[in-house]
């Protein structure tokens, strides 16, 4: 495996992940739908926060700096830009990423910092619900034109679609500083509501697109094969993936099917957020598709094992030691 590292920016929400245990019946009595996303207000969150105490695993979160945790365990280096409230979680928030090895730009606000609630059930799944709070203030206004300077790559989640004009003004800037664009689709619910935008913003910034078989059924209404040949046609590289069936690939050269080996999902949260990690890394190596592949397997693998999105030092070691041998 290449040791050469890259300067990567991630654009996206510093939300505190609240890891919550659940049984199937407490799903069933949701809105919404098992798996899905759904934003909720402050005094919800309070609420689940209080009934559900006992149960919580807090981490530092949101779906751009899980990939960058990763990527720093890669050797990369690695800025995150975003809003957190000046409270106790925002303070927290700073200071965690920061051990994890990844740089805060962050401004901070009165309002309250954003949390996702993630209920996973005995299977595995995780159901977010989402306080997006000082996040959803961000807008692309806020982006300063030095921080994309320098940057090979600017990672994107979809997330910052609910913030006025922030996804636009990010890919734009990062095309202006000569930098790979990567983005995260981030949500059925999300695809389903800025579709329109979505197929406007891939064709004319993304260069690399990761999504699940929901979210490319939501954007396109097309199985996973044919969606990522679709989308292929626009991206350098479209990764829709498949859960334990592994990830469809596509780039100028075809598609291929990468599979996984199997392994007992304890919570998959953050498993799409670590397989972009692991592939970005490839990529960022120069290794073909379906080498970049099998790295994203290897890291989304890993973190379907633990509850939260946070691997020890130990399973990071004998993750770069399997790359190396890739």
């Amino acid at each position: 495996m290449p040791d050469s590292a890259a300067q990567i920016l991630g654009i996206g929400g510093p939300l505190m992940d609240q890891i919550i245990a659940v049984d199937e019946s407490f799903i069933a009595e949701l809105s919404g739908h098992k798996g899905g996303a759904t934003l909720i207000d402050y005094p919800d969150l309070e609420q689940i926060l209080r009934t559900k105490k006992t149960q919580l695993h807090s981490v530092p979160g949101g779906s751009a700096a899980n990939t960058l945790k990763g990527l720093v365990q890669l050797g990369h280096s690695c800025t995150l830009f975003g809003r957190v409230g000046s409270d106790y979680w925002g303070n927290y928030y700073a200071e965690k990423i920061t051990h994890f090895g990844v740089q805060a730009h962050f401004s901070s606000s009165s309002t309250p910092t954003g949390h996702v609630i993630c209920f996973v059930t005995p299977d595995g799944q995780r159901t977010m619900r989402a306080y997006a709070g000082a996040s959803m203030e961000l807008s692309g206004d806020d982006l300063p034109l030095e921080i994309f300077q320098g940057k090979h790559l600017v990672h994107i989640e979809g997330y910052t679609l609910y913030n006025a004009n922030l996804t636009l003004r990010a890919m734009h800037l990062a095309k202006k500083a000569g930098a790979i664009v990567s983005f995260d689709l981030a949500s059925f619910e999300l695809v389903g509501r800025y579709k329109a935008e979505l197929n406007r913003l891939i064709k004319d910034y993304v260069d690399i697109l990761f999504c699940n078989a929901e979210e490319a059924k939501a954007l396109l209404d097309l199985a996973p094969y044919e969606a990522c040949e679709e989308l292929s046609k626009y991206c350098q590289v479209a990764a829709v993936l498949l859960g334990a069936d592994g990830a469809i690939i596509g780039d100028s050269t075809g598609i291929v099917h990468c599979p996984t080996k199997p392994v007992h999902a304890a919570d998959t949260t953050g498993a799409g957020d670590l397989f972009a990690c692991g592939y970005l890394h490839g990529y960022l190596n120069n290794q073909p598709k379906e080498i970049c592949c099998s790295y994203g397997a290897r890291t989304g693998a890993a973190v379907v094992q633990v509850i939260g999105t946070d691997l020890s030092p130990d399973v990071w070691e004998s993750i770069r030691q399997d790359l190396q041998k890739k």
